[in-house]
This record gives C-alpha cells, sequence and structure tokens, in this order.
C-alpha cells in the first residue's frame, strides 16, 4: 500500500486507554502537514499549553454539538478543491 497526506485528523485526547497524547505525539513527527483537531475533556490552561506545543490547529471541549465540529472541519479545510474519492485504506 502507499502512504497518502492525510488533510485533517480529528483525534479524541482522551481516550480511554490513555493513549490520546501519544498518538498526537507521533502524529506531529510521521505527518507535520496534517492539520489537527483534538477533541479534550477540559480546556484548563495547562491543556491549551500541550495543544499549544504539539501545534494542535484546533480544539473542541466535551461537549460539542454537530454546528460546532462542522464549523471546525471547514474552517480547516479548504472547500475550493475537488473532492477525491480514494479506496485504498490509510495507514
Amino acid at each position: 500500500m502507499r502512504e497518502r497526506q492525510l488533510e485533517l485528523m480529528i483525534l479524541d485526547i482522551n481516550l480511554s486507554d490513555g493513549l490520546g497524547w501519544s498518538v498526537l505525539d507521533s502524529m506531529r513527527v510521521d505527518r507535520r502537514d496534517t492539520k489537527m483537531a483534538v477533541i479534550v475533556a477540559t480546556s484548563d490552561r495547562m491543556t491549551r499549553s500541550q495543544l499549544r506545543e504539539c501545534q494542535v490547529e484546533r480544539h473542541l471541549t466535551k461537549p460539542f454539538d454537530l454546528g460546532q465540529m462542522m464549523a471546525t472541519v471547514a474552517e480547516l479545510l479548504p472547500m475550493d478543491r475537488p473532492c477525491r474519492q480514494e479506496t485504498e485504506p490509510v495507514r
């Protein structure tokens, strides 16, 4: 399989296994050009500071509504590009 560039990744940082921050760190090393939207349980000063260090473009604090998610995606992904239909799984 070939590896493709992801345009956007949405990650729940508070995964039940506690690995959300590790996933975020590895994404920033492996896929520096991928835009990141992160879902967090709390948006305190420490969390926001950590997200800035990880170069996260946007975050949503739980609970959030679909409108907030759609606005975040629209902000991070340009809508003037043609849609691609891809059938290969992303690695």
